[in-house]
């Protein structure tokens, strides 16, 4: 997070603007070329987390199948990421630069997120903390220097990737401790991790779509100065993240290796909820009550957001919540028919876009917030019914 104010104040605003555009790219790429395999190695990894070799299989089916997918997510990306940026005035040697920029953190995230399956698993969250810490440790330091020294984006984004590199050098030797990587292929288990990626592919492609609409909309508009502001403003999104990441850390593995009874998981469930909804609302109202304050990180550019920053509160909240009930239907490896599930999230969102003049960054904002809200309470929703169909009732 420190890191990010750091990007905000010592970027131009025309500079920062292409950094929002391609680091939230990179995590629409990252997620592309997932397409639910983390959810079928989570799943799967859940049930067999106990058996090194079994884990090691499924281990080794997941990385080969995100290697396959980064392929085709670079293919039909990378175009549409010109584009942007060549909406936003940015130079053919400034396109150029980025793109390959983006490539070590593309590349690490591949695995990154696969090798902490185990270690959450064994709940062995100390030493994955720790790399964790290092890994931040480090690209604060070079974020810090190329900030001040090579204040472009291209720079940054090497300076957010290689920690990251040498962070999954240390998470692979963790995962090893519990796992045996193995190329032996396993029928049960490529069988699963289809079925799973089948079911949860077509959704992650809308949910990248429909999760960063409002970035597509200003960039279309041509609006850098509000492209900044948003990626300003979403430096404070950062933490419910760090929320997020530790209910993910501490509860949902708990939650994932819990037997299929109702009762049991629709307890653990809502505790998850509840404590997330009461520890967002906490650090919200701490924002906006010293807004003042905060926003002055932010630099001289991005003053007089008071509204935009209460916006950008509230879709955190919501976010948070969101997330929880994203993750208990994929670690118990609940998959509701695609299909559904974007049906579900695309009628709401079409009519929010007739009704909602999306001119202005308060009302793009706005209408991310009120995507988020459906994107929860059809996942919700999809999680009770699931567990009342799936789960034992004792």
């Amino acid at each position: 997070m420190i890191s990010g104010f750091i990007i905000v104040r010592q970027l131009t605003v025309n500079e920062y603007a292409f950094y929002t555009i391609a680091n939230t790219f990179l995590g629409a790429m990252t997620l592309l070329s997932d397409c639910g395999v983390n959810t079928s190695v989570y799943a799967l990894g859940a049930q067999n987390w106990q058996n090194k070799k079994k884990m090691g299989i499924i281990l080794h089916r997941g990385l080969q199948l995100r290697n396959h997918f980064a392929i085709y997510t670079l293919v039909f990306t990378v175009p549409v990421l010109i584009y942007l940026l060549y909406q936003q005035h940015a130079s053919n040697l400034s396109i150029f630069l980025i793109i390959l920029s983006i490539i070590p953190s593309f590349y690490a995230g591949l695995s990154d997120a696969i090798f902490e399956v185990v270690p959450k698993l064994n709940q062995e969250l100390k030493i994955l903390q720790k790399n964790q810490t290092l890994v931040a440790l480090l690209r604060l330091c070079l974020v810090f220097l190329s900030a001040f020294i090579f204040p472009f984006t291209c720079v940054i984004l090497l300076a957010n990737g290689l920690p990251r590199i040498l962070g999954n050098i240390k998470l692979k030797k963790i995962a090893l401790k519990n796992a045996e990587i193995s190329n032996i292929q396993d029928t049960e288990v490529n069988k699963e991790t289809t079925r799973i990626i089948k079911r949860t592919a077509p959704s992650t492609i809308y949910f990248v779509f429909s999760s960063q609409v409002s970035l597509f909309i200003l960039s279309f508009l041509g609006k850098t100065t509000s492209i900044a502001q948003l990626g300003a403003l979403g430096r404070f999104s950062v933490i419910f993240t760090v929320f997020t990441t530790f209910v993910n850390m501490v509860f949902i593995p708990r939650f994932a290796r819990s037997e299929n009874n109702r009762s049991l998981l629709l307890k653990k469930s809502h505790f998850i909820l509840l404590l997330s909804l009461i520890g967002s609302i906490s650090v919200g109202f701490v924002l906006y009550i010293f807004r003042s304050f905060v926003l002055r990180f932010l630099g001289a550019n991005y003053q007089n957001l008071d509204y935009s920053f209460l916006l950008i509160i509230i879709q955190g909240i919501i976010t948070v919540l969101s997330s929880n009930a994203y993750e208990f239907n994929l670690r118990k490896g609940w998959v509701i028919h695609p299909l559904l599930d974007i049906l579900i999230s695309l009628v709401p969102t079409v009519i929010f876009a007739i009704l909602i003049p999306l001119n202005t960054l308060p009302n793009v904002i706005l209408y991310g917030i009120l995507n988020s809200l459906v994107y929860f309470l059809s996942h919700y929703f999809a999680f009770i019914v699931q567990l009342f169909q799936k789960a034992d009732k004792y």
